[in-house]
């Protein structure tokens, strides 16, 4: 058992479920920002946690209005939407088990990954940056004789597909289940293009891990350039914010200018990267700690990083699908100030040398 997982064995807050954390934040602070969007082609929408709660609660009752069973398995291709994040936790709140696939596969690939894991309802975005995925999700549907129905998460509709995009919904009576201590699983892709379906408490163990060596704060803010579908990024993006209480902007398709923009926008805050654009941020010269509060690189194999800054760097190694290494990096020239705010969950318990930033 890894350090972060014994810890999150431990901690109370392996107790709760994804859904029971944004449902908890909605009732402590309902008007504090918790998502953003933007990036190529999409307009800057931004979720209170209230409004969030909100939604993920009438996603809920729709797929179960629609039938789905808990333990039944829904796959949704997962671009940097808030509208995705919404459709992964209504699932597990309804007792599914989502499976979140990267925007970009053909359609006889959904269908055949569908197959595979078992899925019985494909849903993603209507359109994604200058991509259509509305033939994306029918084919996907077509490939696969187990899909009962495609469901579409905005920005448009699409027809014969159910709309699901949170924004349309309303909140019925329908009473979601409840499982006792049992808590549905979280599918991504390993490294085959198999589907691995990871416990709850494993994604907790692991935004732990990095909150607390990233030393994110509620005062600060989370900028992810990665889709929500991987391991890595689902626990470096939505688990960490909720975690933390640090508002998540979800940056995607990948636009130089509207990001930088954005990044100044939000600065000094904790930005989430592939670690193969360092030597562009750096030529850049954004890698400077009164931009950055860490630079949180994401990465698959093994090597040491090519890193100049004085920002802290987080060096986020996905272990596969099944967990991250997290180490933090502070430069010696780096003189971050101190950080000042609430953080909104407790934190793994840090070294006498590091409790100075509390």
């Amino acid at each position: 058992m890894s350090e972060a997982e014994a810890l999150a064995r431990k901690h109370p807050i392996s107790a709760f479920s994804l859904d029971a954390l944004i449902a908890g934040a909605a009732k402590l602070r309902p008007e504090r920002l918790a998502l953003t969007e933007a990036g190529s082609g999409t307009a800057t929408r931004a979720l209170a946690y209230g409004e969030f709660d909100s939604q993920v609660r009438a996603l809920a009752q729709q797929l179960t209005e629609l039938g789905l069973a808990p333990g039944e398995r829904i796959l949704i291709v997962a671009g940097a939407r808030t509208a995705c994040v919404a459709a992964t936790l209504a699932a597990l709140a309804a007792g599914l088990e989502p499976l979140l696939v990267p925007v970009g596969l053909e359609g006889a690939r959904l269908g055949e990954i569908a197959r595979s894991a078992g899925c019985v309802a494909i849903a993603g975005p209507s359109a994604y940056g200058p991509l259509n995925l509305e033939d994306v999700l029918f084919e996907g549907a077509a490939s696969s004789e187990i899909v009962r129905f495609v469901a579409t998460l905005g920005p448009g509709q699409a027809d014969g597909a159910i709309d699901l995009a949170p924004e349309r919904l309303r909140p019925s009576r329908v009473q979601l289940p409840h499982f006792g201590e049992a808590r549905p699983r979280l599918g991504t892709l390993n490294s085959q293009g198999e589907p691995l379906f990871h416990e709850q408490s494993a994604l907790l163990a692991a935004a732990l891990d990095l909150v607390g060596k990233a030393r994110i704060a509620a005062s600060s803010n989370i900028l992810s350039t990665l889709s929500p579908a991987s391991f890595a990024s689902f626990v470096s993006g939505p688990v960490a914010s909720l975690l933390s209480g640090a508002p998540l902007a979800l940056f995607g398709p990948f636009e130089a200018a509207s990001f930088v923009a954005l990044l100044e926008a939000l600065a000094p805050c904790h930005c989430v990267c592939p670690a193969t654009i360092l030597p562009d941020l750096q030529r850049a010269g954004l890698l400077r700690n009164d931009v950055l509060a860490s630079m949180i690189a994401v990465r698959r194999r093994d090597g040491a990083l090519q890193f100049e800054g004085d920002c802290p760097l987080i060096d986020v190694q996905a272990l596969g699908e099944s967990g991250i290494d997290v180490q933090r990096t502070t430069p010696a020239k780096s003189q971050p100030a101190p950080i000042s705010g609430e953080v909104l969950a407790p934190v793994p318990p840090l070294q006498q040398a590091e409790r100075s930033w509390r």
